[in-house]
């Protein structure tokens, strides 16, 4: 019994993290804390459903079934999630969009339903053991924070929602019912793992063998979209990030994606991309070829392929006064693509400090940046940025602050209520 609430608690947490982080790259990053939400509803409705029905909490067969019913409740939130043509833009227009934010909410919610139910039957079947009980789930909770951060590193948020989905089948099997029957399997009065009686003199072991083949099968299915990518399962972010609008060019394709805990990378190749902010109208140079460098699914700057042999453009971009007026060391918050440690570099400016938070970033830039930040008057802290200013063991005359949020999601509102903590007031007092 512990080790089934240890697994479906694990589980559960695993599931929520995943889509936390899936929410945030299909959608935006305000809609993954409904998921907070969610898990605490289906959490609560598992023990109203226990209460209401009382004879599912005296069914030792309840827990198993519950927990075997949450490996197909995760994947189909999953699908919900990914497949149902929600569109936040049109819901005060459209009236069938409430029903698809409905759908989802529902879908979301279902496995923690199951979760819930499993974890309360569990108590109800053995309360002299509830402490027992209590606390793998508690542990259970904690192992499935870890084991977020593990998968995810791993194989991104997708293959965590298959893990998750996959460990219900598993708790099924440990649960009380699957492995041993109320009473012994073949006598009269014997409870099968459904909680119906068997008939008198059944094959002793026959129904628990049956149930532990189905399960495993089962786990092996929702399992495999974490070993071997499915179309199925791929991740379809709303038409309005950055990530869809590249990829209607031509010739625009996705070179590279990683995932890690808390973000999704992606790069993306296309001719037409150049990016180059407030750059003047007089400009001798057009800026150079570039690829998109996208966070969870927006744009948040341009990457340099040639490195400082392209870098001419950048002495008309608003960053470059800066070096005219100071020389000095130079601290970037953020990479943004690496485009202010291209620009510091072409005025001759050096050492250059970059403090990136996200280390997929510093790997796409490394990797795709020309050899920028292999310069030997580059260092990269990898590091937060605050925590970084202000234990930094020397003063910098220029600090410049990238905006790596995208512009169009700014212009639109669909940040409006978001944190950019590297501009707060405390920030600024930080830097100076």
């Amino acid at each position: 019994m512990t080790a089934s609430a240890f697994l479906i608690s694990l589980a559960a947490l695993l599931l929520e993290i995943a889509a936390t982080r899936l929410l945030a790259v299909i959608q935006w990053y305000h809609y993954a804390f409904m998921i907070l939400g969610l898990a605490l509803l289906g959490y609560g409705a598992g023990g109203t459903l226990l209460v209401l029905r009382p004879g599912w909490a005296r069914t030792p067969a309840t827990a198993a079934w519950s927990a075997a019913a949450f490996g197909p409740a995760a994947a189909l939130s999953y699908l919900a999630l990914n497949r149902v043509p929600f569109d936040a833009y049109r819901l005060a227009v459209e009236p069938r969009q409430a029903l698809y934010l409905g759908v989802q909410f529902a879908a979301l919610g279902l496995p923690f339903l199951c979760a819930g139910l499993c974890v309360g039957a569990l108590l109800a079947a053995a309360p002299r053991r509830a402490g027992a009980i209590y606390g793998a789930s508690l542990i259970g909770s904690g192992a499935g924070a870890l084991a977020a951060w593990v998968v995810m590193e791993w194989a991104g948020a997708p293959a965590a929602a298959a893990v998750a989905a996959a460990l219900g089948p598993v708790a099924a099997v440990l649960g009380p019912a699957a492995s041993d029957p109320v009473v012994v399997p073949g006598s009269a009065g014997a409870l099968s793992p459904r909680g119906t009686p068997e008939p008198a003199g059944a094959p002793a072991g026959r129904y628990p063998a049956r149930w532990r083949m189905t399960c495993a099968v089962l786990a092996a299915v929702l399992a495999a979209p974490a070993v071997r990518p499915v179309s199925l399962w791929e991740v379809r972010p709303s038409p309005y990030k950055g990530l869809n609008r590249l990829l209607t060019f031509p010739d625009a394709r996705v070179m590279w994606t990683r995932w890690n805990a808390f973000s999704r990378v992606d790069v993306v190749a296309s001719a037409a991309i150049r990016s180059a902010p407030g750059m003047s109208y007089l400009a001798a140079s057009a800026p150079a070829p570039q690829l998109a460098l996208l966070l969870d699914g927006e744009t948040a700057g341009g990457i340099v392929r040639g490195g400082l042999s392209e870098s001419a453009f950048t002495e008309a971009l608003p960053s470059s006064v800066a070096y005219h007026l100071r020389r000095g060391p130079v601290l970037v918050l953020e990479a943004a693509g690496g485009l202010e440690v291209l620009g510091a570099l072409r005025h001759g400016v050096s050492p250059v400090t970059l403090a990136e938070s996200n280390p997929l970033v510093v790997e796409a830039v490394r990797r795709f940046g020309g050899g920028l930040l292999d310069d030997p008057r580059v260092r990269v802290v990898a590091e937060g940025t605050r925590s970084y200013v202000r234990r930094a063991p020397r003063s910098f005359q220029i600090i410049q602050v990238p905006m790596v949020e995208g512009f169009q999601v700014v212009a639109s509102g669909a940040y409006s209520l978001g944190e950019t903590y590297r501009l707060t007031v405390e920030a600024v007092r930080d830097y100076y």
